[in-house]
């Protein structure tokens, strides 16, 4: 592979997974909370997983430590954090591990 198909090949891949990052947003926006199920419940707590263990392959870091900074943004007292899947005041999601 040459060098401009190698790095034609990563922009493609990182640019697929920006527009699959921007896919799952919007498939959050559309949940009411009117209609949360267990088998809702159930599908999202997959994607997390399957999510957890795709940030672990792409960053090195173990899926057990990536849970562990999810797990802290929802245990620290008074962190004026929104329930999951909510938006911040601003109308952001919460900043990541990645910011902290």
């Amino acid at each position: 592979m040459t060098n401009q198909h190698l790095t034609h090949a990563f922009r493609r891949a990182e640019a697929d997974i920006a527009s699959l990052a921007d896919w799952i947003e919007c498939e959050l926006d559309k949940h009411d909370d009117a209609e949360i199920t267990w088998a809702s419940v159930t599908t999202l707590e997959q994607v997390r997983e399957n999510l957890i263990e795709t940030l672990s392959l792409f960053s090195g870091v173990k899926p057990a430590e990536i849970q562990r900074s999810l797990d802290e943004l929802h245990d620290v007292p008074n962190n004026d954090m929104p329930a999951p899947g909510e938006r911040m005041p601003d109308g952001s999601f919460p900043e990541g591990p990645c910011t902290m």
